[in-house]
């Protein structure tokens, strides 16, 4: 998926898709709504997910993270039945 979606030679660290990463620009200065930021404890993606969260935070962005330790990856979009 990332040979699909990011320019040719790049890797995880491209700014677009890691943006807090080694190649991040400064957002301090953009606006940007608030943040409610959900995690599931099962998500493999919640390392990543966390230090966005943290990333934010540091940006001064308004930034809300809501842990689910039992749920999986996307466990949100599902319908409850």
């Amino acid at each position: 998926m990332w040979k699909a979606f990011l320019p040719e030679g790049s890797d995880r660290n491209h700014s677009v898709v890691n943006v807090f990463g080694p190649n991040a620009v400064d957002i301090s200065g953009v606006k940007f709504p608030a943040t409610l930021l959900f995690v599931g404890g099962f998500d493999p993606l919640q390392d990543w997910q966390k230090r966005y969260h943290e990333g934010l935070k540091k940006s001064g962005k308004e930034v809300h993270l809501v842990e689910y330790p039992n749920a999986f990856h996307g466990f949100y979009c599902l319908p409850v039945s």
